[in-house]
Protein backbone atom coordinates (compact mmCIF):
# COMPACT_ATOMS: atom_id res chain seq x y z
CA UNK A 1 0.00 0.00 0.00
CA UNK A 2 1.10 3.38 -1.20
CA UNK A 3 0.69 6.17 1.08
CA UNK A 4 1.40 9.93 0.30
CA UNK A 5 0.28 11.65 3.51
CA UNK A 6 -2.46 13.59 5.00
CA UNK A 7 -2.51 16.48 2.81
CA UNK A 8 -3.39 13.64 0.25
CA UNK A 9 -5.88 12.02 2.36
CA UNK A 10 -7.34 15.28 3.00
CA UNK A 11 -7.79 16.10 -0.84
CA UNK A 12 -9.20 12.64 -1.70
CA UNK A 13 -11.71 13.39 1.05
CA UNK A 14 -13.03 16.75 0.04
CA UNK A 15 -12.59 15.73 -3.78
CA UNK A 16 -15.39 12.94 -2.34
CA UNK A 17 -16.99 15.59 -0.40
CA UNK A 18 -16.19 13.90 2.99
CA UNK A 19 -15.52 15.84 5.70
CA UNK A 20 -11.87 15.16 6.50
CA UNK A 21 -11.94 16.29 10.48
CA UNK A 22 -14.67 13.01 10.49
CA UNK A 23 -12.16 11.24 9.08
CA UNK A 24 -8.80 9.45 10.18
CA UNK A 25 -6.56 9.80 8.10
CA UNK A 26 -3.85 8.08 7.07
CA UNK A 27 -6.79 5.07 6.34
CA UNK A 28 -7.54 6.37 2.87
CA UNK A 29 -7.82 3.55 0.52
CA UNK A 30 -8.09 3.37 -3.52
CA UNK A 31 -8.48 0.06 -4.46
CA UNK A 32 -8.39 0.62 -8.18
CA UNK A 33 -8.22 3.67 -10.07
CA UNK A 34 -10.30 3.89 -13.53
CA UNK A 35 -9.07 5.63 -16.49
CA UNK A 36 -12.96 7.09 -16.59
CA UNK A 37 -15.79 7.45 -13.95
CA UNK A 38 -16.17 6.87 -10.51
CA UNK A 39 -13.08 6.07 -8.36
CA UNK A 40 -14.32 3.66 -4.95
CA UNK A 41 -12.27 5.38 -2.02
CA UNK A 42 -12.23 3.90 1.78
CA UNK A 43 -11.66 5.52 5.01
CA UNK A 44 -12.15 5.05 8.82
CA UNK A 45 -14.64 7.49 9.98
CA UNK A 46 -14.14 8.59 13.30
CA UNK A 47 -17.44 10.59 15.42
CA UNK A 48 -18.66 10.98 19.00
CA UNK A 49 -21.53 10.11 20.64
CA UNK A 50 -22.65 10.09 24.45
CA UNK A 51 -22.11 7.22 26.03
CA UNK A 52 -25.66 6.90 27.53
CA UNK A 53 -27.06 6.66 24.37
CA UNK A 54 -24.76 3.88 23.04
CA UNK A 55 -25.50 2.16 26.58
CA UNK A 56 -29.00 2.50 26.24
CA UNK A 57 -28.66 1.11 22.21
CA UNK A 58 -26.84 -1.91 23.55
CA UNK A 59 -29.29 -2.50 26.02
CA UNK A 60 -32.39 -2.42 24.12
CA UNK A 61 -30.49 -4.47 21.37
CA UNK A 62 -29.93 -7.55 23.06
CA UNK A 63 -33.22 -7.11 25.21
CA UNK A 64 -31.46 -5.85 28.67
CA UNK A 65 -33.52 -3.89 31.05
CA UNK A 66 -31.59 -0.15 30.79
CA UNK A 67 -32.22 0.46 35.13
CA UNK A 68 -30.44 -1.72 37.80
CA UNK A 69 -27.13 -2.51 39.38
CA UNK A 70 -25.72 -4.46 37.28
CA UNK A 71 -26.14 -1.53 34.01
CA UNK A 72 -23.85 1.16 35.66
Amino acid sequence: MLNLGPDFDRGVLTAAGVDPDGAQLGTVQIDALPTTGDVTIRYTAVATAPASAIRELICATADVPTTGADNG
